[in-house]
């Protein structure tokens, strides 16, 4: 029994003792064991670097996919902001200009008489500038003018906008 015993027992200290496949299984063990180490501790941080760039990676190609479409699109959108900027300066040269504002209370006044409205105080207030235009309110009474109302779209410069109606 005491030779059974002995096999089973592995002392270090007797490892080149033992037979030549069972050596070189060890040492393969060993070796192994050493490369897998190694490897973990040499590469690891390379890894999560790796992992890091490829995020980044994904994050930058959806970046330039962004901007190419909109760079695609920018010579459209140049085209458009010229076309709003004329629309919009052919309407800026329609706007009455401050020697027309009277001219434009006047008509309002007759404007109200032809319809049998009286209009006592009709006066423009002072200017409040809005960027490139400049509102005159004129505020009025429009107690009759839901009734009367037929003549204002024939008016110069009148937009619904400076009308405070209610129902």
């Amino acid at each position: 029994m005491a030779s059974k015993s002995s096999k089973t027992n592995l002392d270090l200290n007797n490892l080149h003792l033992l037979n030549l496949p069972a050596r070189l299984f060890i040492a393969l063990l060993v070796v192994a064991a050493v490369l897998g180490l190694g490897y973990a501790g040499l590469f690891k941080s390379q890894m999560e670097s790796l992992e890091e760039y490829e995020a980044k990676e994904t994050e930058l190609k959806n970046t330039y996919k962004q901007k190419s479409i909109d760079a695609a699109s920018l010579n459209n959108l140049r085209d458009e902001l010229a076309s709003i900027r004329s629309a919009f300066d052919i309407m800026l040269k329609q706007l009455p200009t401050d020697a027309e504002i009277p001219n434009l209370v006047q008509e309002l006044h007759q404007a109200g008489s032809s319809n049998g409205l009286r209009l006592d105080s009709v006066m423009p207030q002072p200017p409040v500038d809005d960027g490139p235009i400049k509102n005159y309110p004129i505020p009025f009474p429009l107690p009759e003018i839901t009734n009367r109302s037929a003549n204002l779209p024939a008016m110069s410069a009148v937009s619904p906008e400076s009308l405070p109606l209610s129902r």
